[in-house]
């Protein structure tokens, strides 16, 4: 929860940022014409990088999403495409504020496939063609009434625009793929400052407000598509803790004084091969989301069912307590096991879903989840690499000698 609110603020934000420049173009110098034609150039640009970032990651539904971005500003910019009259600006703008929205949620809804497949096809074409058809209908007086309710009657957009972007939203809220929420999320974000732009434009706002809409909306989308790679390469998808590469790169930032602790959940290989990987993976969350929570330190997942943490600017015997603290408090917590113990399996593997883990106790068996950590500071050492390995030692002999306590040198 404390998650989604934080993405919700920060989205908020986005989004207040991004409603200036489409309120007042004048503050981006629209007023000079070569400024003003770059505006005209950049949204199409922008979807052209979205798209190939998406492919790059296998992402069929950002590129069919900016393919359908791309066909919707060329036709409110007043493009002839697809044999629609010149003219109608208004009727272009309500049109594409309808169906823009409604192309995006379903796409949102819909599975991903492979990029080379009849399913990609028919999707691109549909999302492609849906921005022109509705143009028509608008154009050829076919749009008819939108109002639902008359305490909107002060907006120049069609309210039902709405309703696929709350659908959109609702959908991003509750999507368990971190990856595809967070652009989700910027999509959102995205449609609602063109739905402003053209909002502004109806009520008779610059020329160039559509344009800017579209810039900004684009921009946005292109930094949720960048923190889509950059989680992807830097934090580990089981745990969601940065991941081992992370680890490597902020260890170069260090200075003198420093401490690291090695992090091993003890016992996992036997409850691994007791209760099966797909248990042995909520572990894995389970221990990480404790690190994150209690570490007061920077977690990283260093590999296998091994956890690093790095306090800079603190030597070991400043943290000791803190890290001894949090693997008392990680002993003295439940760890509801939701699956049979492996015998009494199906030969079929069962996979982990998160509905499994929100699934309720019931008589399911209880057991506390432990850890040993080797915690240790640069001394004599020359390197990180050294300190390292000390922390590692020091592991080791935390789990000779019984493990769940903190070994510090």
């Amino acid at each position: 929860m404390a998650r989604l609110t934080r993405s919700l603020v920060v989205q908020l934000a986005i989004l207040a940022l991004g409603w200036i420049p489409v309120a007042w173009p004048s503050l981006l110098g629209t007023d000079d014409p070569f400024v003003a034609r770059a505006f005209r150039v950049a949204p199409l640009a922008g979807l052209l990088l979205l798209g190939v970032l998406g492919l790059r990651i296998n992402q069929s539904k950002v590129a069919i999403g900016s393919a359908a971005f791309a066909v919707a500003f060329l036709l409110v910019d007043g493009r002839t495409l697809f044999g629609l009259p010149e003219g109608h600006a208004r009727e272009r703008e309500l049109a594409i504020a309808v169906s823009l929205p409604l192309i995006i949620g379903i796409l949102g809804q819909l599975p991903e496939q492979r990029v080379l497949s009849v399913q990609t096809a028919v999707r691109g074409f549909v999302c492609v063609l849906l921005p022109a058809f509705a143009t028509r209908l608008a154009i050829h007086g076919v749009s008819g009434d939108t109002t639902l309710t008359p305490f909107f009657d002060w907006l120049h957009l069609p309210e039902l625009a709405a309703l696929p972007l709350l659908g959109l939203v609702l959908v991003t809220a509750i999507q368990s793929d971190p990856h595809v929420r967070a652009f989700q999320a910027g999509q959102a974000t995205s449609l609602l400052v063109m739905l402003f732009g053209f909002e502004r434009s109806l009520a008779g706002g610059s020329v160039d407000t559509i344009a800017v809409a579209f810039t900004v909306g684009v921009a946005i989308q292109i930094a949720a598509m960048l923190g889509v790679w950059w989680r992807k390469v830097y934090i580990d998808e089981l745990t969601e803790v940065p991941n081992r590469r992370a680890l490597n790169e902020y260890l170069r930032t260090l200075g003198e004084r420093f401490a690291i602790a090695m992090v091993d959940i003890d016992f996992f290989k036997k409850f691994n091969d007791t209760y099966g990987h797909a248990e042995g993976d909520n572990v894995l969350r389970y221990v990480a989301r404790h690190l994150a929570d209690n570490a007061s330190g920077r977690v990283f997942r260093y590999g296998g069912e091994e956890f690093c943490l790095v306090y800079r600017g603190r030597r070991a015997e400043e943290v000791f307590e803190t890290v001894d603290t949090m693997r008392d408090g990680l002993a003295k917590r439940t760890f509801v096991v939701r699956a049979p113990a492996k015998s009494k399996l199906p030969q079929k593997r069962r996979t982990s879903t998160k509905k499994d883990r929100g699934r309720p106790a019931g008589n399911k068996t209880q057991l506390s989840v432990t850890i040993s950590v080797g915690l240790a500071s640069k001394k004599g050492q020359k390197n990180v690499d050294a300190v390292m390995e000390a922390a590692d030692m020091l592991l080791y002999r935390a789990k000779d000698q019984g493990r769940n306590q903190v070994v510090a040198g």
